[in-house]
């Protein structure tokens, strides 16, 4: 983390090591996690999502350009620098995150159900072109947009073959407009060839303001809020304590 310098990624000040413990000092980021952040809003627009979405994929380029996957991208993972700010994100865990190697061999298969790229359970040598990573903002992407997982299921099991074989309904979408459906198919295609990357995700029309007045306007439907209240009591028990 003390090679990264970028203002969406929480900052590494100092390491300190005891006998059997390390302790990491962090930069301040006590606005919450992103998703929870969200959910206390009294409304949320499309044009508020392109934001938060932007700044993630930005932060996700550099790391790429870095030659980094961070391979466990999630809400809990990002966090809010302060209560002034809804949109100031910090990108925080970096536990599981991979430099490209040499010679990439097979890949230890990491990550939070329900979040993981398809091809991270079926090939052990994914990419390194960080498709994955995109993968997960994708999972993300269509939380903000329903309030609900890509990947529900009544157990463990049944969530993550889903995730496994990317079952998305995006019917759910059908109130979104045409830009978010078109950029969250792209970024949730179950191949990683046709997927896009960080940077052409940036490139889509869903983050051309052309009539920001219009945009505003698209709020979402109520129900997204409930939903997603219901993603976030659910994630505490779930996703907290589940990772590969």
């Amino acid at each position: 983390m003390r090679t990264l310098s970028h203002p969406f990624i929480c900052k590494l000040f100092e390491v300190f090591e005891s006998e059997n413990s390390l302790y990491l000092i962090l930069e301040l980021a006590d606005g919450g996690d992103l998703f929870t952040r969200l959910a206390e809003r009294s409304s949320l627009t499309e044009e508020m999502i392109s934001l938060v979405l932007s700044n993630i994929l930005i932060t996700i380029q550099y790391l790429h350009s870095q030659g980094i996957i961070h391979r466990d991208l999630k809400p809990q993972n990002i966090l809010i620098k302060s209560l002034r700010e809804d949109f100031d994100i910090r990108i925080i865990d970096f536990g599981l995150s991979m430099k490209k190697p040499e010679n990439p061999g097979n890949l230890v298969i990491c990550g939070t159900p329900g979040f993981i790229a398809p091809e991270v359970f079926s090939n052990n040598s994914y990419s390194f072109d960080g498709k994955s990573d995109v993968f997960s903002i994708g999972v993300m992407f269509f939380i903000m947009l329903t309030g609900e997982s890509p990947f529900e299921g009544k157990n463990r099991g049944e969530r993550l073959e889903k995730n496994r074989k990317c079952e998305i309904d995006f019917e759910k979408t059908r109130t979104c407009s045409k830009k978010a459906r078109i950029l969250l198919r792209k970024m949730l295609d179950f191949d990683p060839k046709q997927r896009l990357s960080a940077k052409e995700c940036l490139e889509s029309d869903f983050f051309l303001i052309e009539n920001k007045e219009n945009i505003e306007e698209k709020y979402l439907e109520e129900g997204v809020f409930k939903n997603m209240k219901k993603f976030i009591e659910f994630s505490i028990n779930f996703l907290y304590f589940s990772r590969f």
